[in-house]
């Protein structure tokens, strides 16, 4: 018996996944989405946020002046230019008008933005850092208090006690997870749909008579493994593209590395699901029924997309070492700087240690189920029946 014969069904099922048409149109939408966003991401981040507010005094023309120049300091493109208006009645005009976003004004007690119907935050803040900067300037000064001094008083520095690679890693998470599941669940539902299809049109019992059920679970597998697998990689590259280019290309380190991790736990991760999908569609007579034999799988599906965001402290610690959980869960961890390489080793290693049991159980319920066309298969009959 030739022991490779399953390289030749996991040539023959990456051929026809990479002929198929709807495969390569959903992969080029995919890559075209993901440039479109890459664009605008990098469009939104260079795009100066332009704000004006109309004064009336020369106090407010002082605070209006000073709160712009604060935008400029920032560095984070934004400008904030400052109009005259002769009366109060022709500011409220500009800005019912749409000249000016805001009417900058005083009491006498306070100071007031005017806006024409939504606020907006950011102007609020460098005129209320503006109003600051003054009184604290008058009153060091009647104080004789140096204004650096006054200044450095009034001064919040922020530190960390344990600092994260990644601040964008929570960001990751729900990526990796939305990833995993959408690409486990398409490719999966393909695999099982396929096994069904041929067990229903009785195709199977050829190719069981040519090949052994074994190696043909295992070439259905290892071949949409390696589609799947290869689609990640391009979507992971363009990513990292993507990344580099926009503002973001500080997190280029860390996250490169996370993705590299992710890449490794997706494809251990989905091998194991893949044996389990091919047992599900075994199990089906009809594609009728693969609905019910899969339900299991899809509920797993969803526990890791929303473990791969949510969990959270000694939960996410845990998860992050249970087989196709951790597929999302380590990662992200690792993302985000809250687990050594070590750990995301340990947890791949355990993965693989199950990938192992999930082939040999997958396999048995495979091999002792796809000829069994009497009516849906329970994986206590599978288990039971002698093999085939």
């Amino acid at each position: 018996m030739n022991k490779r014969q399953w390289t030749l069904v996991a040539g023959h099922e990456m051929w026809v996944k990479l002929a198929n048409k709807s495969f390569i149109i959903s992969t080029l939408t995919m890559v075209v989405l993901m440039a479109a966003g890459i664009a605008f991401g990098a469009w939104q981040a260079n795009k100066t946020d332009t704000m004006s507010v109309v004064v009336t005094t020369q106090q407010a023309q002082q605070v209006g002046e000073r709160a712009g120049a604060l935008a400029g300091a920032a560095n984070d493109h934004s400008e904030l230019s400052v109009r005259h208006a002769d009366s109060d009645d022709q500011a409220r005009s500009e800005v019912t008008a749409g000249d000016a976003d805001a009417w900058l004004h005083s009491d006498g007690t306070s100071w007031h933005l005017t806006f024409k119907d939504d606020t907006k935050s950011s102007l609020e803040n460098y005129v209320s850092a503006a109003v600051s900067t003054n009184v604290v300037n008058d009153l060091a000064g009647r104080a004789g208090e140096p204004l650096d001094r006054a200044h450095a008083a009034m001064t919040v520095s922020t530190d960390v006690l344990e600092s994260s690679e990644n601040p964008g890693g929570e960001l990751v998470g729900i990526v990796f997870a939305m990833v995993f599941m959408f690409s486990s669940l398409m490719f999966g539902m393909q695999i099982a749909q396929s096994v069904t299809a041929e067990k229903q049109s009785r195709i199977v019992e050829i190719l069981a008579a040519v090949v052994p059920a074994r190696q043909l679970m295992l070439g259905k597998v290892a071949g949409n493994t390696a589609v799947a697998l290869l689609q990640m990689v391009l979507y992971a590259a363009i990513a990292l593209i993507g990344v580099a280019v926009t503002p973001l290309s500080t997190m280029l380190p860390s996250l490169s590395g996370g993705i590299g991790w992710f890449l490794a736990f997706f494809l251990v991760g989905f091998l194991t699901l893949s044996c389990l999908w091919a047992a599900a569609g075994a199990m089906a007579p009809t594609t009728e029924d693969l609905q019910s034999t899969a339900q299991p799988l899809t509920w797993l599906l969803m526990v890791v997309y929303f473990a791969g965001f949510l969990a959270k402290g000694n939960l996410a610690v845990v998860l992050s070492y249970v087989p196709v959980i951790s597929s999302a869960v380590m990662p992200t961890r690792l993302a985000m700087g809250t687990a050594h390489w070590w750990e995301g080793l340990i947890a791949l290693l355990i993965t693989l240690a199950f990938t192992v049991v999930a082939i040999w159980f997958g396999s048995r319920i495979y091999r002792r189920a796809l000829l069994q066309t009497h009516g849906r298969v329970s994986i206590r009959e599978a288990m039971s029946h002698e093999s085939l």
